[in-house]
């Protein structure tokens, strides 16, 4: 279900570019939900420089790679981590690409941490815990969630007493502010969402476990747009654009 109403927003985002190329050139991008604000903050950039319309996809990293690759419409992807792109290589609809920044996992809690949870994965065992997943078959964090609880053996203990398994990082936000769980290991920058500041706090992860997770703009081989994307990934690439995704806590 959430794959159809990806393809869904897809087609109506392309019928918007297309009514909108009418005016002026269009671009159509799919963000993973934690890097959408930064994302939209250089894409008013772009768009005032370049007189052009920026249109967004968000969603699950997986799902918006299956996404674009039915539909065949877009020009730029930017998943949550990198394996999204060298695991999806071979079917050549990845092209050039460019580093943007970099995603961490961290345990979240709720505001003020009053369960007093420590910073170590192995937390989300206590028995006096509700906890959250996210999904590892549609969200890079999810994915790399689950590389870190396999690889520490406890995976499957907690995929039992998991209460929900969510999608993304805004359904983990929203789920979190409703105070369904005590804590849950997502992206650090989920913390920016609107509001969640207010709800829930991140506590980092130490080590290997809150290792940095490169970030890379991919343009789409099937682009309409390949010069306009081009100039886009360079603007987030760049000083300017840099300077945004550190400013929203992606910087290296």
């Amino acid at each position: 279900m959430t794959l159809w109403c990806i393809i869904v927003l897809v087609a109506l985002a392309h019928v918007q570019s297309v009514h909108a190329s009418q005016l002026k050139p269009t671009l159509l991008i799919y963000c993973g939900t934690t890097m959408l604000r930064p994302m939209q903050d250089i894409a008013r950039i772009f768009e005032q420089r370049e007189g052009v319309k920026v249109s967004f996809v968000q969603g699950g990293s997986a799902d918006l790679y299956k996404s674009a690759a039915k539909s065949r419409l877009g020009d730029l992807y930017l998943p949550g981590e990198a394996s999204f792109r060298h695991d999806n290589l071979k079917d050549g609809l990845l092209g050039e690409y460019r580093l943007v920044g970099y995603n961490r996992l961290a345990l979240m809690v709720q505001k003020g941490n009053p369960k007093k949870v420590q910073p170590d994965p192995r937390q989300l065992l206590r028995k006096d815990l509700q906890i959250l997943l996210s999904g590892s078959d549609t969200c890079s964090s999810g994915l790399a969630a689950k590389r870190l609880f396999t690889e520490m053996g406890i995976y499957n203990t907690l995929l039992k007493k998991a209460v929900m398994v969510l999608p993304d990082s805004r359904a983990i936000a929203t789920s979190m502010r409703r105070g369904d769980a005590d804590a849950v290991i997502t992206w650090q920058g989920t913390i920016l969402f609107a509001d969640s500041t207010k709800s829930f706090e991140i506590i980092a992860l130490p080590g290997k476990w809150g290792s940095s997770q490169e970030l890379l703009l991919t343009l789409f081989t099937f682009s309409k747009q390949p010069v306009l994307a081009r100039k886009f990934m360079d603007l987030a690439a760049g000083p300017e654009g840099q300077a945004v995704f550190t400013r929203n806590g992606f910087g290296k």
